[in-house]
């Protein structure tokens, strides 16, 4: 993944007035709509990409919403996951969580970080999608694991060779 020269700066040498706000937006078919959270002390309206599933290019509200997000290791170790820890969660989120996980299906997670300065579209765009493995959720907090989407849930080499891309195919 190749990081935009304003994401390097604002992590390398950060101007006074500018910082990362980290969002999460969670999915799953038995959510009335999205869960959006921002890692900040207030809600903030943030525009979505023009690929986002839902609301495409739309200014959303995410919700006020501490969480902490632990990125893989670097190694040879093939699974990548991701924890995230959302701490002092309110009962809603539980309650989604829960009906989630008593329905079945893969619940999805962005992870989108906009600057302060660019809050109409996220600065790594398209940005990386997690699939949930597992997780311990209770009233105080919820726990998860997760997977990156793209790496564990495409074909591989992600295209279908045919012959006329590669000729030397057919026999």
């Amino acid at each position: 993944m190749a990081f935009p020269s304003l994401y390097k700066n604002i992590a390398v040498s950060p101007p006074s007035s500018d910082f990362f706000i980290d969002t999460l937006e969670f999915h799953h078919s038995s959510f009335a709509a999205p869960e959006r959270l921002v890692n900040q002390p207030k809600d903030y309206v943030l525009t979505l990409e023009s690929t986002a599933l839902i609301n495409p290019n739309q200014a959303v509200i995410f919700t006020a919403c501490p969480f902490d997000l632990r990125k893989p290791q670097k190694g040879d170790q093939g699974r990548q996951a991701v924890d995230i820890l959302i701490p002092n969660v309110d009962r809603r989120l539980t309650s989604q969580m829960d009906r989630a996980r008593g329905n079945g299906g893969a619940i999805t997670c962005f992870w989108r970080t906009y600057a302060k300065s660019q809050i109409t579209s996220p600065i790594i765009n398209p940005p990386p999608k997690f699939q949930i493995k597992s997780g311990n959720i209770t009233v105080f907090e919820i726990r998860l694991t997760a997977t990156f989407f793209e790496f564990f849930n495409d074909k591989f080499p992600g295209f279908l060779y045919s012959n006329a891309f590669a000729p030397g195919l057919q026999r």
